[in-house]
């Protein structure tokens, strides 16, 4: 072990004494600058029967146009829309009531076979 005098081991134990006082003062304040104790609020866990059931959000979505619903904003987005024949299937739809089946959109004016197939993929009838 270390050979020290007596002077030695007084200067060791002097700084080891003001090290801990100073880190314990040290804390006291950090732990005290704080408005009041804390307070930890401890929540009961929930039984699994208990919970809520999944968000619906977790099925895929279809992401097809519904032209029984879609607004003349959305119908514009489709390929071949533009705003006059987005306000005749809205027109015809309001007359007619729901399409019933994608080829419900050939009494439509303006779409015919080949417009209709282009928009076969990115509509849906419900």
């Amino acid at each position: 072990m270390l050979d020290l005098n007596r002077r030695e081991q007084v200067v060791i134990v002097l700084l080891v004494l003001s090290l801990s006082l100073g880190s314990g003062l040290w804390l006291r304040a950090c732990v005290w600058s704080a408005a009041g104790p804390v307070e930890i609020q401890v929540e009961e866990m929930a039984l699994p029967e208990q919970l809520p059931p999944p968000p619906q959000e977790d099925r895929v979505l279809d992401p097809r146009v519904n032209i029984n619903t879609a607004s003349a904003e959305l119908l514009v987005t489709l390929p071949g829309i533009g705003p006059v024949l987005a306000e005749r299937i809205i027109a015809y739809r309001e007359e007619h009531g729901h399409f019933t089946a994608l080829e419900d959109l050939l009494q439509v004016s303006g779409i015919g076979e080949k417009k209709l197939a282009a928009l076969e993929d990115f509509i849906r009838v419900e």
